[in-house]
């Protein structure tokens, strides 16, 4: 009887002799957590924006309508037939980069012209836009390949291919330091994290059982 007393008595004051560093490695697990899930969220966030920023990259490809420019492909010739523009069609769905195809008539064109330019088709008396292709690459970094391709394969019909170089630098410059940033600020985090868990684990006081248990001294001594 008296050595299961023995026993408990040292085990409440083993317990409150280390509650205090319990309560801190607790704390600091929790704190390491909070601030590794925290990261994550913003990281995870950040790269979303990204992605969805990249989706919005699209190449124009422009055929041949009623009005040309002079340096145009299709100054000597007319508009763009049906079949030239099936076959174009065709063309850029079977490009392995190419995500989806969607196709903007004259009249669509001008009526999205109206809504974001009204200013410069106010008094035309005519509708000289021409027909095109809105091509949305798999990756954004397929943009200006893809527009490239159009260019050099000169596909009949086919005035040229345009995507907004200098948006679509900025964009894929922007979406790329997103995803350091958080790779570097994922790294740091866990190791610091796992600094502060090894750091309070190595702090928190061990008792072995020899040096808690009295001597029990024999007839002999101790």
């Amino acid at each position: 009887m008296s050595r299961l007393k023995l026993l408990f008595s040292e085990a409440v004051q083993s317990t409150r002799a280390s509650m205090s560093t319990t309560v801190a490695a607790t704390l600091t697990v929790l704190a390491a957590m909070f601030v590794l899930g925290c990261a994550l969220a913003l990281g995870t966030l950040l790269r979303s924006y990204g992605d969805n920023v990249k989706k919005q990259l699209v190449v124009k490809v422009y055929f041949c309508g009623d009005v040309s420019l002079p340096d145009s492909r299709c100054v000597k010739r007319g508009p763009a037939t049906a079949h030239e523009i099936n076959v174009a069609r065709a063309k850029l769905e079977s490009n392995p980069k190419v995500k989806s195809v969607g196709f903007v008539s004259k009249s669509e064109a001008l009526k999205r012209m109206k809504k974001e330019r009204p200013d410069i088709v106010r008094n035309i008396v005519s509708n000289p836009l021409p027909a095109s292709e809105d091509v949305t690459p798999i990756k954004g970094e397929f943009t200006s390949q893809i527009a490239d391709w159009v260019n050099g394969a000169k596909f009949a019909g086919v005035d040229r291919a345009s995507y907004g170089k200098e948006t679509t630098k900025k964009i894929l410059h922007y979406a790329n330091v997103f995803n350091i940033l958080f790779a570097i600020a994922l790294v740091i985090l866990v190791a610091a994290s796992m600094l502060l868990v090894v750091n309070t684990i190595r702090l928190s006081p061990t008792r072995s059982p020899s040096s808690s248990m009295p001597c029990c001294c024999s007839a002999s001594g101790c």
